[in-house]
């Protein structure tokens, strides 16, 4: 097919590789404008401007498509010959007239199980909310949000994977299912989404990594994977903010706990955050509303530091039983 596409992430030049490597002739791409990183000293470009550019694609980079006539405009002639627009975290709201330009729509790339989980986090809240299996939908674009027809799904299971983990491993997913809705695009019936049924997810906010020590070790455990790699999860002892990256919550941990008659039933009035054990490899740290669940710590990053194992982070800095982590403002 000829196709216009447009995405700006890893995640969706995925699919621009896998687009070019199975024959379709991309016109063009349209992507998120370049950055500066490093306090402005250095212009970043997409990954999916870089895969255009090696691939001999023309791509735009419009700041907001919406209001910019020229860049539309570039659309209109594209779509003379690309009778399909491909859309794979853009990053941007399509606005009516340019789902309109192509014969066959504008088809979206969206990870997960449509109606749940429509908007810009959903591999996030998938993880978070233990929302299992998640996958990927295929769906036309429409001006609501996330609630076009779907022309195919995969349900692809978390497996203890963090958000970065399972966002590659959709990437590859969704750009596989991709390339085989395209080819047999003509002869798929959409199906209609039940909006009932339907759920929403936002933006990722840093602050949404503060730890709440009082949630539930398996809430606590699911949100360190949710948020990593970004915004991390954090809390506080003595206005020091403290990065946890790998938390253990199996039945080994539980049998390892109750050997050392820190059971929840003898919690002992443990609050929330309070560290209930260390040894030189490990600590345990009490959560639930009343601190009778606890959850072990297995990789940590100090403040200015890197991100490391317990037993090493330990052998550098001192954590004692009783002291207690905050969820304040990092």
């Amino acid at each position: 097919m000829n196709i216009v596409f447009m995405g700006t992430p890893d995640f969706a030049a995925v699919s621009l590789k896998k687009l070019i490597e199975s024959g379709h002739n991309i016109e063009l791409v349209v992507t998120q404008p370049d950055r500066r990183k490093n306090r402005g000293k250095k212009i970043i470009c997409s990954p999916v401007k870089e895969l255009a550019i090696a691939n001999g694609i023309p791509v735009i980079q419009p700041v907001k498509l919406r209001n910019d006539e020229e860049a539309k405009e570039k659309l209109r002639k594209a779509h003379e010959k690309a009778e399909i627009g491909i859309v794979v975290a853009y990053g941007q709201i399509l606005p009516k007239e340019v789902l309109e330009m192509p014969r066959k729509g504008y088809i979206n790339v969206h990870a997960s199980l449509l109606p749940k989980l429509r908007g810009a986090s959903p591999i996030q809240t998938a993880i978070l909310y233990g929302d299992d299996p998640t996958g990927i939908s295929i769906m036309k674009l429409e001006e609501e949000l996330d609630s076009g027809p779907v022309y195919s799904k995969v349900e692809v299971s978390i497996e203890g994977r963090t958000a970065g983990e399972l966002e590659s491993h959709l990437a590859e997913i969704g750009a596989e299912l991709l390339v085989k809705t395209l080819s047999e695009f003509d002869d798929i019936n959409p199906e209609v989404q039940n909006h009932s049924d339907a759920t929403f997810c936002g933006i990722i906010k840093k602050q949404d990594g503060h730890i709440d020590f009082s949630k539930s070790a398996a809430e606590i455990e699911r949100m360190c994977r949710a948020y990593d790699p970004w915004p991390g999860t954090f809390a506080n002892i003595d206005d020091k903010t403290y990065k946890f990256w790998k938390f253990e919550l199996t039945d080994a941990t539980k049998n390892f706990v109750c050997s050392l008659n820190l059971d929840n039933s003898s919690s002992g009035g443990m609050k929330p955050g309070e560290i209930v054990y260390v040894d030189d490899d490990s600590f345990i740290i009490a959560c639930g509303s009343d601190g009778v669940e606890r959850i072990r710590v297995l990789e940590i990053q100090a403040p200015g530091k890197r991100r490391m194992r317990t037993d090493e982070f330990l052998r550098g800095n001192k954590i004692i039983k009783g002291m207690r982590f905050d969820a304040k403002e990092a």
